[in-house]
């Protein structure tokens, strides 16, 4: 199924995240975006509207914040900024 959105002026209760890093960035550029979460192995990508989806990447892939995309653990340094 699809995930379910936390709305923008709720925690991301249970995932570890307390803020919701799409509320205020989203909703002024209007493009979604992703943010890292406290598990490599997760993501969060916001919304239009400024929700934030929890989502997990693949099995045995973590989450890159320079590439935006989930990648092997042992390629997660190459390319990250310093």
């Amino acid at each position: 199924g699809q995930p379910t959105p936390t709305p923008n002026t709720a925690s991301l209760g249970g995932s570890g995240v307390t803020t919701n890093p799409c509320k205020n960035s989203v909703v002024t550029t209007g493009n979604t975006q992703f943010h890292s979460h406290p598990d490599p192995a997760k993501f969060i990508q916001c919304d239009i509207a400024g929700n934030a989806y929890v989502l997990a990447c693949p099995s045995g892939l973590v989450w890159n914040e320079f590439s935006t995309t989930c990648v092997s653990p042992f390629t997660q340094a190459v390319g990250a900024p310093h």
